[in-house]
């Protein structure tokens, strides 16, 4: 099974075939990655529930109506553990047919012609427009014109190929799955690649400066998806940091030391008093009074 071409799938099967919740589809997307983190996309393999529950943020009586959801959509299939004896087994159901070439669809209502149910006996969703059959790290097409093929031209704008060609051109393979991810995630390379052309920009050379850029936008209030949405969004930033810096915001504050009374404007000089000298007689009787006493 390919991971992408199931990502892909998985997606369309959200947006046209079944409402799928949150806690589903955190679920899915855990066992979805952990299948592929372990090279078990095809097979069965075990998990435990309170693994599964900590990942999901479900509790475990949630993460059952969760995994039985998934069950019924045909999404997954699931062996059922015993206790202290035996771990449930999960297996990754593919949604698309491996079988048809890859195709391009121009509008919603062409897709609908195309949708299927899971059953006993046929996958639970067909692959929906962009087109599949790419081993993880390479580029894919983006375009809904059923017209074009994987030109060129679609090669070079894809955003793992402005990553090769502009950032570092020996990326490791599981950076360039990472790239893919993102552009299934925000469904156009162009967002993609707005976040590199920032990173270096920003004199970095990091993949994961470019991950915390596209997650700051994927996890907004609303999600920023597209590049009209996020250039409003930074630039909307900059103006509030702009206001802040003319404001005097992160100035570190000067002491003021106390002004000293004589610095004051209505300071006036205390009176000096005199004491006036002592006479030549009565210094004689003051000693002549010490004498007395010895």
């Amino acid at each position: 099974m390919d991971y992408f071409k199931q990502r892909r799938a998985y997606r369309d099967f959200k947006l046209y075939e079944e409402d799928v919740s949150m806690g589903q589809n955190n679920l899915y997307r855990e066992l979805l990655d952990y299948a592929n983190d372990k090279g078990v996309l095809d097979d069965y393999f075990k998990l435990k529930n309170d693994a599964l529950a900590s990942l999901t943020g479900l509790t475990v009586s949630g993460l059952g109506k969760a995994r039985n959801n998934l069950v019924q959509m045909g999404l997954i299939e699931y062996e059922k553990g015993k206790k202290n004896t035996s771990i449930p087994a999960y297996k990754i159901n593919c949604l698309y047919d491996s079988n048809r070439g890859a195709r391009v669809t121009k509008t919603l209502e062409g897709n609908n012609q195309d949708k299927g149910r899971a059953t006993s006996r046929t996958p639970a969703g067909q692959q929906l427009g962009k087109q599949g059959g790419q081993q993880p790290g390479q580029p894919v097409i983006t375009t809904t014109d059923s017209n074009l093929t994987n030109t060129q031209q679609d090669v070079d704008n894809s955003a793992v190929a402005f990553w090769l060609n502009q950032v570092n051109a020996v990326e490791k393979p599981i950076i360039l799955e990472q790239i893919q991810s993102y552009v299934t995630d925000f469904k156009d390379d162009q967002v993609v690649i707005l976040a590199m052309k920032m990173t270096v920009e920003n004199g970095a050379n990091s993949f994961n400066y470019t991950k915390a850029i596209l997650n700051s936008w994927l996890n907004s209030t609303p999600p920023l998806l597209t590049i009209d949405s996020i250039k409003a969004f930074e630039q909307q930033r900059k103006q509030k940091l702009a206001l802040k810096k003319a404001n005097g915001y992160g100035r570190k504050p000067v002491k003021q030391e106390p002004t000293p009374e004589w610095a004051k404007p209505d300071y006036k000089a205390p009176e000096k008093i005199e004491t006036p000298a002592m006479t030549d007689a009565e210094f004689m009787a003051l000693m002549e009074g010490d004498q007395d006493e010895n």
